[in-house]
């Protein structure tokens, strides 16, 4: 299995080992914990050995070759978790100040499918499963599915691949951030007899949230603004699900333990440790001014190696999820789930009640802006960043509080603090609200 999400693969790989070890007395073998490593296998690390064994390439040509003594690599069958966050040419390129350089030249052929798809196929045979997640796209530079397929459409030497997908990709969730759709490259692939679609193939049911399969739908419709929609599909689940709205978030922290309790009780943890079910607290990675309840932003870089301990340590533990006092973003829990979740809500992403839209705003150190004269960056980064909330909204599997701070208040008619003026806060919680969320008292 391949991965471009770094903690996802670091919370697997240990999850795994642990329970291994618990489980070693009732294997037949001696347990190899290393293999598990070999299994599961972040794609950067994927992509550096096709570049350091495999691929040979001219800088400045543009001209890529199987090197001549090289071997085609081992896997005939990979599964490619989260493909939607997939690199398109410029990211290989130009990966950024945090990202893993391989090629920093403007003639280099391939996007992250192109080059794996090349990889593959120096061999007689290989198969590609991608998991997607639709609208999950987080960050600059990840195209979604649509890039598969362009890849394959585009590129002669990728003929002989054959495309098996449900029709559910026609959602416009699966559609690119700049309009393309999948649409545009069903019907191609069709008329040349190499698409095959199977319903099979879509998770019909949502596996995250055990106590109803709606909540996923209804976070897409409040994300888009459709409030009846939003309202009705709530009204349906939330017995099963509940969703609490506040502005404090030590009512939320209590609210979380509480909650804890009552699923225990429930029997809701088959298992009957208290640590298997987990609670914890998420923010988006734009959340500048959270630093006042206490959060502060967490750089995968710098927290990669902790992030197994948040997931998977004891309640006792304070890097622990269950310990509340570490909120994660969306790079770090895509792909992974807790049991309670709280989000806190900054001014990142502000709900705009004169256009029923949402808006994207940047913290540059001193005050919020929006790039008002730029229409075509605010609606890559709105994109980008509706994705991120849509991940934080969907971690959690029997209930979440989302906190929309109060703002900054108020000495001698003056804000203590203009850059949490509570007007960028109250349209946001207000209009969730509206949605017939649970106030916490």
């Amino acid at each position: 299995m391949l991965s471009g999400n770094g903690p996802l693969v670091k919370v697997l790989t240990e999850a795994l080992k642990q329970d291994l070890k618990r489980n070693k007395s009732n294997l037949n073998r001696p347990i190899n914990l290393v293999s598990i490593e070999t299994i599961i296998r972040d794609a950067y690390g994927y992509k550096k050995e096709i570049f350091s064994k495999r691929l040979d390439y001219t800088p400045g040509s543009g001209r890529v070759s199987f090197r001549s003594d090289a071997e085609p690599g081992s896997q005939h069958i990979i599964i490619f978790d989260e493909a939607q966050r997939a690199w398109n040419k410029s990211k290989m390129i130009n990966p950024g100040p945090n990202g893993r350089k391989y090629w920093q030249d403007e003639y280099f052929s391939f996007s992250e499918p192109g080059l794996l798809l090349w990889d593959m196929n120096q061999q007689d045979w290989g198969v590609f499963v991608c998991l997607v997640g639709g609208g999950q796209e987080i960050h600059s530079g990840e195209s979604g599915i649509c890039k598969w397929l362009e890849t394959i459409k585009s590129d002669s030497q990728f003929a002989g691949w054959h495309i098996y997908m449900s029709e559910e990709f026609k959602g416009a969730e699966y559609n690119s951030h700049n309009g393309v759709s999948i649409d545009e490259y069903s019907e191609y692939f069709k008329e040349q007899g190499r698409l095959t679609f199977d319903s099979s193939l879509h998770l019909t049911a949502c596996q995250r949230s055990s106590r109803s399969n709606k909540v996923a739908k209804f976070v897409h419709e409040l994300l888009e603004c459709s409030t009846e929609e939003a309202k009705t599909l709530y009204d349906s689940f939330k017995t099963k699900f509940p969703i609490y709205i506040t502005r404090d978030i030590e009512r939320a922290k209590h609210k979380l333990r509480e909650r804890r309790l009552f699923l225990k009780h429930r029997g809701f943890n088959l298992d009957g440790e208290d640590d298997d079910i987990r609670i914890g607290i998420l923010m988006s990675s734009k959340a500048a001014r959270l630093r006042p309840l206490g959060f502060e932003i967490k750089k995968v870089s710098e927290f990669l190696d902790k992030v197994s301990k948040w997931f998977l340590a004891s309640g006792d533990n304070i890097l622990s999820s269950n310990f509340l006092e570490i909120a994660l973003n969306e790079f770090f829990v895509q792909g992974l789930e807790l049991d309670l979740t709280a989000i806190l809500w900054d001014a990142d992403f502000r709900y705009n009640p004169e256009t029923n839209s949402w808006t994207y705003w940047e913290f540059n150190g001193r005050e919020w802006s929006f790039r008002m004269n730029d229409t075509e960056t605010q609606n890559i980064k709105r994109f980008y960043m509706k994705n991120a909330y849509r991940v934080l909204l969907t971690r959690a599997r029997a209930g979440m509080i989302i906190v929309v701070p109060e703002g900054s208040g108020c000495t001698n008619g003056c804000l203590d603090d203009k850059s949490r003026n509570p007007d960028f806060y109250d349209p946001t919680y207000n209009y969730l609200k509206s949605l017939g969320l649970i106030e916490l008292p």
